[in-house]
């Protein structure tokens, strides 16, 4: 009997301490991002259901209804509805990016190249979800170019022969992700 309560004690804790185990680092990775690229592989007649999930993960929002379902998926701005008939084909689907539009300009490039040891220094100083705008600017400089969507902005340092790419919430300036990008 004892053995049982103690059981009914430990497992709830057990879970939640297994659950918070698996926070990620960056709190904004909640949402899958909508790769273009993947949008672009959807083929109506021929995607089926599993490979839409394989691709774009759970979705935010399932409608089912007698012909099928549309299930939704959003990021940021970005929007993907996924139609699905009932023989788990995708039937339609509409894609839609945030659309940004150009704020600052700053005509100088980034001269130190991206992929030196001082600038990697700089970079790992920034955490997505953590830092913001200012401590970019404090670590990167300004941006050669910003531009401002309606849920967030976008960064660019370009450099000699490649950009960082910088996106950051629009309302409170916090870092979501960077990456670099070939000229």
């Amino acid at each position: 009997m004892k053995n049982s309560i103690l059981l009914c004690i430990l497992l709830p804790v057990a879970g939640f301490i297994q659950s918070c185990a698996g926070i990620k680092k960056n709190p904004f990775d909640v949402n899958r991002k909508i790769y273009q690229p993947a949008v672009d592989n959807l083929q109506t007649g021929f995607t089926t259901y599993s490979q839409v999930l394989k691709a774009f993960g759970e979705p935010e929002s399932v409608i089912k209804a007698p012909s099928g379902q549309t299930l939704t998926y959003s990021y940021f701005g970005d929007s993907l509805k996924v139609v699905i008939s009932v023989d788990s084909l995708v039937n339609d689907y509409a894609f839609v990016s945030e659309s940004f539009r150009k704020t600052e300009e700053n005509p100088t490039f980034y001269q130190e190249g991206f992929n030196t040891p001082s600038f990697l220094k700089k970079l790992r100083k920034l955490r997505p979800g953590h830092s913001r705008y200012d401590d970019i600017v404090k670590h990167l400089g300004p941006p050669t170019v910003m531009y401002a969507g309606t849920q967030r902005n976008k960064l660019l340092y370009q450099g000699t022969d490649k950009t960082l790419v910088i996106y950051i919430q629009k309302n409170t300036g916090r870092l979501i992700d960077f990456f670099q990008e070939n000229k």
